[in-house]
């Protein structure tokens, strides 16, 4: 599946004025700088996978709302929240939350 670039700049220009955000706003709540929005949703420059979880963040909508316009288009769950912050940390991390998970189930059972 490849992302359309500009759909996701269009998609996040909309959910940003959606939310009454100027870009200057959104890039300070996500930890951009003042002109990167712009340039995304422009399609100008292509995104991290960080980024777009820390705008996915400040829009409160899914990674996957944005890169696909899936129909997950909904304040993420706290499912959804775990999910995006995992996908986006080193392998080795991954399996340590993997395992203390694992580990975590069987306690509480």
């Amino acid at each position: 599946m490849n992302v359309d670039y500009v759909a996701l700049g269009k998609r996040i220009k909309a959910l940003r004025k959606q939310n009454k955000l100027s870009q200057a706003e959104l890039a300070e709540k996500a930890g951009l700088s003042e002109k990167y929005p712009s340039s995304i949703e422009c399609a100008t420059s292509i995104p991290s996978i960080e980024t777009i979880a820390s705008i996915s963040r400040v829009l409160e909508v899914s990674v996957d709302y944005l890169l696909f316009g899936s129909s997950s288009y909904k304040t993420p769950t706290i499912s959804n929240e775990i999910f995006d912050l995992i996908a986006i940390m080193p392998e080795k991390d991954k399996i340590f939350i993997r395992d203390y998970l694992q580990l975590y189930s069987k306690n509480i059972k």
